[in-house]
């Protein structure tokens, strides 16, 4: 019973880390680029070198939480339990956008034409992300804990 509530409790550890590294590495991507490097020209589509940069952030984060995940873990029960975190609310919040979006991946709500002075968290809640971009998060998150496993246990031989 120990070890469940340890694997569990890693588990839940790497996925914040996970959350944590997302929301630290976006803050200075935002930083550095701005509304204009973060969009299409005067609309809330993200630019493909946000996705592309996201792509990169999603994949070290969700290393960071299979290590950290790995680290606190009694076996490899802790990182299953993360995959499994990162799989069903990966694809809750797919299927979210997905019923918001629609196959085209255009919003009900149209959040208007973007102005040129935009703060990050009105970015946060207006942006508009390609539906496959909210499917390969979870992919990403799966991949990135088992490498940063993987890491951990490369490390430890």
């Amino acid at each position: 019973m120990q070890s469940l509530a340890r694997n569990i409790g890693a588990a839940v550890l790497g996925w914040v880390t996970m959350v944590v590294a997302v929301m630290v590495l976006n803050l200075v991507m935002w930083m550095l680029l701005g509304a204009d490097g973060a969009f299409l020209p005067g609309s809330w589509d993200v630019s493909w070198g946000w996705s592309l940069a996201s792509i990169g952030i999603g994949l070290v984060a969700a290393i960071a939480g299979g290590l950290v995940c790995s680290k606190i873990a009694d076996g490899p029960w802790g990182v299953r339990f993360l995959v499994l975190i990162v799989l069903v609310l990966g694809v809750l919040v797919a299927l979210g956008n997905l019923e918001m979006t629609g196959l085209e991946g255009v919003a009900d709500a149209d959040p208007g034409p973007r102005p040129d002075d935009v703060g990050m968290f009105e970015a946060m809640a207006a942006s508009q992300q390609p539906v496959w971009m909210t499917w390969l998060n979870p992919l990403l998150g799966i991949v990135g804990a088992l490498l940063g496993a993987r890491l951990n246990r490369s490390s430890a031989e």
